[in-house]
């Protein structure tokens, strides 16, 4: 196979719209990886919100590229390499603002997530709290890496990147529900050079699909560049591959057994 490094973001492109891994995306993956190829995750996720899949993959031992580039992670060691985090002025200057203006959101650490509620917005989480998720406020935490604030709205989604970017993030954009914050200098894509360094692997062997804007800066640089067609326009302009399906129709098992096992 030309292409044997396989990236894979998460949210939007190897999960349907239920989180789900569908059997054909499983099966796909298993015989890419019997082939030789090399798989992990490239996502806005931190190491707690990726054990799941990494063991239904039987990825627990290979190295993932989490929160958008900012750290790498090994679920077999528990362990992370945090490339890069908010310094304690961004950290306390987001949490100052986020709370003056009683903002759902969530502080992101290299395994660990804790969800702030606003009063409007309050038990609006749907999730298990568990050793790495938890409610609660977001002060006095240490190393956060990125903080998500949660708006569907146009306007305050503008309002509130703007700010942002006035204190120092650097701002991208993962779904419909989320503005992810984080210091600038990391993306996929230097995530990905890292991993690349660390294996000893060739870059140009990188084959790596996306949905959305977090995913930009990966697909715009790899080898090979590929997205399902529930992709933004933006991320569809900079890929080699547009699958004619979707998340939902199991767009990673369309990649492998079209394209990467062919080559």
């Amino acid at each position: 196979m030309k292409h044997s490094f396989l990236l894979l973001d998460l949210d939007g492109t190897t999960l349907d719209s239920h989180k789900k891994v569908s059997n054909e995306n499983l099966e796909a993956i298993r015989k890419f990886i019997d082939k030789g190829g090399y798989v992990c995750f490239a996502s806005g996720r931190n190491l707690g919100n990726v054990v799941e899949f990494a063991k239904m993959l039987n990825l627990e031992s290979v190295w993932h590229i989490g929160i958008n580039g900012n750290i790498l992670m090994n679920i077999e060691k528990d362990e992370t390499i945090v490339i890069n985090k908010l310094t304690e002025d961004m950290y306390q200057n987001a949490v100052d603002y986020i709370v003056k203006n009683d903002l759902s959101a969530a502080a992101m650490m290299p395994k660990t997530v804790v969800f702030r509620n606003s009063q409007e917005g309050a038990g609006k989480w749907a999730f298990t709290e568990n050793g790495y998720n938890s409610t609660g406020e977001i002060t006095g935490l240490k190393d956060v890496v990125k903080f998500n604030i949660s708006t569907r709205n146009d306007d305050e989604r503008r309002t509130y990147s703007s700010y942002m970017e006035s204190l120092g993030f650097e701002i991208t954009i993962s779904s419909l529900d989320w503005i992810e914050c984080l210091n600038p200098g990391c993306d996929k894509y230097t995530g990905a050079v890292r991993l690349c360094e660390m294996l000893g692997k060739d870059i140009n062997e990188i084959c790596a699909i996306g949905d959305y804007e977090n995913d930009y800066a990966l697909l715009s640089q790899v080898d090979l560049a590929v997205c399902p067609k529930n992709a933004t326009d933006h991320v569809k302009g900079v890929c080699d591959i547009v699958l004619p399906v979707s998340n939902d129709e199991s767009a990673v098992s369309y990649l492998i057994n079209n394209y990467l096992l062919k080559e």
